[in-house]
């Protein structure tokens, strides 16, 4: 069988196969010619982003020997993860740190041997309530820290000392989960056996005030802004869970990828061997007939143009945003229209930051409390990229297109502008409703996990879980450290 290289932009290439009929034909597992693909186990992965390539890389983990067939929509891998090129460097649009306690992501920047960075560059961050900035850090050398940190003190009270404590404590159960190497069979069963279940079903406000200690100053201006600029959502309509993974950048060292998360889905991709197919979006997925090797279903995957039959078939893109139909398979429906995925506008501008807007000097980073005055969620400097002519950049988070005026108000002389609109995250509103893991024998759902959190760190650990759960039903070892 004969295929053809594909290369993403950043530089790695593998080959795809070149006919729909390909991948029951083409030894890609390094099973060393002891196998034939026809006899080895048939994995199909619908979706390439962080969920779909760890999906993948941990299957191949577990079961060398399978066959792992990868299955995107789009013309590039790495799906909801995406960057824009500005004066030659790779931005990211979306989401782009991870916190030091992240132990899946930090292990893969080592074992790919990418290079991290600090995420903030220490410059001046300010938090605009609409009307004032309500605080703006401190940058004096050496003492610049033991400033804020008295700044913040003199107008929260002793919410900022209570907020560290509390997330210590979330941050040592969290942790302990990545020692435990048995599969959970829900979202609830994953939370509770960290003891963080009602996380998920408060809201956030009510638990920080009446039960952490926090002032409901500080929730409105310093939680609130944290929920704006990592979710994009009102601190009023976000679970307890939803805002303290969003404060966690708060605690501890956060971290970047030098030249964007694109990189960990390309390097997992390839690390797993599983052969692509970029353009292909996934129309049906039925049952078929049973399987020989295990005697159970297998499913029929059907794109325009192709199906195939699998063993087992991970879905690891969220199904409310695609187009996937399951004929014969009870499904129930909320599965389909269990979150909403607000749509994020981001825009970036070449330019300096108008300080007489906020009333202040300059700063690198504005956050902003929730309030119908303010027409942003966030204006963030991008780090060591700068335009042609040598303007600074930054990065605006909306819920609305911003108004030509508006970019003339915030970025002065703006030379450049790149725009997007992205669905990266689910509204985490508080529930006590999950959406199962597993759809039907060997029929797994990655995104399953979104109902509770969206980061990076939480889409590596329900791949890994998703792994385990298909190795332990078919009588793989699934107890290995990953």
């Amino acid at each position: 069988m004969t295929g053809d290289q594909i290369c993403d932009s950043d530089g790695i290439c593998r080959v795809i196969s070149s006919s729909s009929s390909s991948s029951s034909e083409e030894d890609v597992g390094g099973n060393n010619g002891q196998e034939t693909v026809n006899e080895r186990l048939k994995v199909a992965v619908i979706g390439s982003g962080i969920a779909g390539s760890s999906s993948a890389y941990y299957i191949s983990k577990l079961m060398p020997q399978a066959d792992i067939t990868l299955f995107e929509k789009n013309e590039h891998s790495c799906g909801r993860v995406t960057d824009t090129i500005i004066h030659g460097k790779n931005v990211e649009v979306g989401g782009s740190i991870y916190h030091e306690s992240n132990a899946n992501v930090d292990g893969f920047v080592k074992q790919f041997n990418l290079t991290r960075q600090h995420a903030f560059g220490g410059g001046p961050m300010a938090i605009w309530d609409g009307e004032e900035v309500v605080f703006l850090s401190s940058q004096m050398p050496y003492v610049g820290k033991y400033v804020n940190l008295a700044s913040m003190v003199y107008r929260y009270g002793f919410s900022p000392l209570r907020l560290k404590s509390y997330l210590d404590n979330l941050i040592k159960n969290w942790t302990a989960l990545y020692d435990d190497t048995e599969p959970f069979n829900s979202v609830e069963e994953f939370f509770e056996r960290i003891h963080l279940e009602h996380t998920l079903q408060e809201p956030a406000v009510p638990h920080l005030r009446d039960v952490v200690g926090l002032s409901e100053l500080f929730i409105k201006e310093m939680i609130g802004a944290m929920t704006r600029v990592n979710y994009n959502t009102d601190v009023n309509d976000i679970s307890l869970w939803g805002a303290a993974i969003s404060a966690m950048g708060s605690l501890g060292e956060v971290y970047s990828i030098v030249g964007g998360n694109r990189q960990l889905c390309s390097h997992l991709l390839q690390a797993s061997g599983a052969r692509l197919h970029f353009g292909t979006a996934i129309k049906k997925i039925r049952q078929s007939s049973k399987s020989a090797a295990h005697d159970d279903l297998k499913y029929e995957v059907e794109w325009d143009g192709g199906k195939e039959t699998y063993d087992v078939v991970i879905i690891a893109t969220p199904l409310e945003l695609a187009s996937i139909e399951f004929p014969g398979i009870e499904l129930d429906p909320f599965i389909f229209d269990a979150r909403h995925y607000r749509p994020v506008h981001v825009t970036f501008l070449g330019g300096e930051l108008n300080g007489k807007y906020f009333e202040i000097e300059t700063a690198d980073d504005v956050l902003t409390a929730e309030s119908e005055k303010i027409p942003f969620s966030s204006i963030g400097l991008i780090e060591n990229v700068h335009t042609d002519d040598g303007h600074k950049v930054y990065k605006i988070f909306s819920r609305q297109k911003l108004s030509e005026t508006l970019m003339d108000e915030l970025i002065l002389n703006h030379t450049v502008a790149h725009k997007r609109i992205i669905h990266a995250y689910p509204i985490l509103r508080p529930t006590d409703k999950f959406v199962p893991t597993t759809l039907a024998p060997h029929l797994y759902y990655v995104n399953a996990f979104e109902t509770a959190v969206s980061t990076i760190e939480t889409e590596t650990i329900a791949a890994k879980n998703v792994a385990r759960l298909a190795a332990k039903s078919l009588g793989y070892p699934y107890h290995l450290t990953l």
